[in-house]
């Protein structure tokens, strides 16, 4: 992927920014993990990964893009924002993927949870209709 290339698929993610954080990685993530393997291959992150491991391995994917974004901003030259974004983009494809794992899990239980209140809404209706069974019966059918 040439840089010209790469430079517009990063800005097709900024421009999402005013959505905020964790909604633009979600909406995103196809994307950026694209873009992180291709910056994976570079001879700059592999230079820097065990630093940047280091630095982001407490960080939530929200953390470290945004982290990501701070060093964008501030970067004197253009080169040196293309550098942080390969540098850090990464980290941020790989604490997003526990992201969305956890997310998937938490989906999960919820369908379970939600199953287990049906059941036991069912189960409930059931009483209520054998209490109101039973109370015809005892009073005659009124």
């Amino acid at each position: 992927m040439n840089q010209d290339i790469f430079n517009k698929k990063i800005l097709e993610i900024l421009e999402k920014v005013d959505t905020g954080g964790m909604a633009v990685l979600l909406e995103h993530a196809e994307l950026i993990h694209s873009l992180a393997d291709h910056c994976r291959e570079t001879p700059l992150f592999q230079k820097g990964y065990s630093k940047g491991a280091e630095t982001f391995k407490d960080f939530t994917a929200e953390e470290i893009y945004n982290q990501m974004l701070y060093k964008i901003v501030h970067s004197p030259m253009q080169a040196m924002a293309s550098a942080s974004v390969i540098l850090i983009l990464p980290f941020v494809s790989d604490a997003l993927k526990v992201a969305q794992a956890e997310e998937k899990r938490l989906s999960e239980e919820l369908k379970t949870v939600s199953g287990i209140m049906k059941d036991l809404d069912a189960e409930e209706d059931r009483k209520n209709a054998d209490r109101k069974q039973a109370l015809k019966e005892i009073t005659g059918g009124e």
